[in-house]
């Protein structure tokens, strides 16, 4: 468990910044970046911590849209990318800074994000799940390639994995996302002999959180299994459409929920970052599921704690 101050995550967000504009050469705009509003509903939660008369009231006025809860976990996800992708130095810097790019442009509020406008948190969900790998000692990257596929290229044991990831709005666009990845898999990377397998990986954070929700749990042991319950109904919905022209080469689909939590046994809020490994079905009698299983049995369900008191 890991706990993060306001000013943790505030002075994080300036290293980011600095680095975007030292190194990446890039220009954050500070009237319309969700960076900078982040910072400030940070930078004012954090001012109310001692009296708990002002903190309900700065929250009464500027929470009114899950204002403040959104620029804690927004700040949570560029802290966790900063630290276990960008210091990492594993990208190469075309590759990040092209990134990077796109996703200092996202809207500040999840329901301010449509179909338009949606790439920026689609690459950020890439650098999460590419951070996630790296901060388990995966070998993970982000290749350069010039048809932008796979988004992520994991080596292990031997095996090369080819990744495609997805985000979907509404469990309507499950199937139709999950087999827009697939062919993207077969059209792009198992169609040459570099890569051993190919994995998609989907977000279903929007399913569930438009952007105001909360998981409320006694402890980290109960929000991480109603988080994977949910995710386990889901996935059980869908799990016979996904069978539909099996590739014996995706044997396996990552599944991601993204919530805060608000644990009832200390005053804490978390970001909590949720991550299981499915089975596809396959149409032949030969699986290849144990071989994903095994090498990616580091790939666990994951609960950031922050230090944010009484939210």
């Amino acid at each position: 468990m890991k706990t993060i101050s306001y000013q943790n995550l505030i002075q994080t967000a300036v290293e980011f910044k600095c680095f975007v504009k030292s190194t990446l050469k890039l220009y954050i705009n500070p009237s319309t970046s969700w960076i900078e509003k982040a910072i400030r509903y940070t930078q004012g939660l954090s001012n109310t911590l001692s009296n708990d008369e002002i903190r309900i009231k700065y929250l009464k006025i500027n929470n009114q849209n899950s204002e403040c809860l959104w620029a804690l976990i927004q700040l949570m996800d560029l802290a966790f990318i900063y630290n276990n992708l960008i210091k990492s130095n594993k990208l190469d810097k075309k590759v990040l800074k092209s990134k990077i790019k796109k996703i200092i442009e996202a809207p500040f509020l999840p329901i301010k994000e449509v179909k338009e406008k949606n790439e920026p948190r689609n690459i950020l969900f890439e650098l999460i799940l590419t951070g996630e790998l790296l901060s388990r000692n995966f070998n993970a990257t982000i290749p350069n390639s010039n048809t932008g596929h796979p988004d992520i290229e994991v080596v292990v044991n031997k095996n090369i994995y080819a990744i495609e990831c997805k985000r979907i709005f509404n469990p309507k666009a499950f199937i139709r996302n999950f087999y827009r990845a697939k062919v993207q898999l077969e059209k792009y990377s198992l169609n040459k002999h570099k890569y051993s397998f190919g994995i998609i990986a989907i977000n279903i954070t929007r399913i569930f959180n438009p952007g105001d929700k909360l998981l409320i749990a006694q402890n980290e042991k109960e929000a991480t299994n109603n988080a994977l319950n949910e995710v386990e109904f889901l996935f059980n919905q869908f799990k016979n459409k996904l069978g539909k022209n099996s590739n014996i080469k995706i044997p396996a689909l990552i599944l991601f929920l993204s919530i805060p939590v608000i644990l009832k046994q200390k005053p804490f809020l978390a970001g909590g970052a949720f991550l299981t490994i499915c089975e596809l079905p396959n149409q032949t009698p030969i699986s290849l599921f144990n071989i994903i299983k095994s090498d990616f049995k580091k790939l666990e369900s994951n609960l950031e704690i922050s230090d944010f008191y009484k939210f």
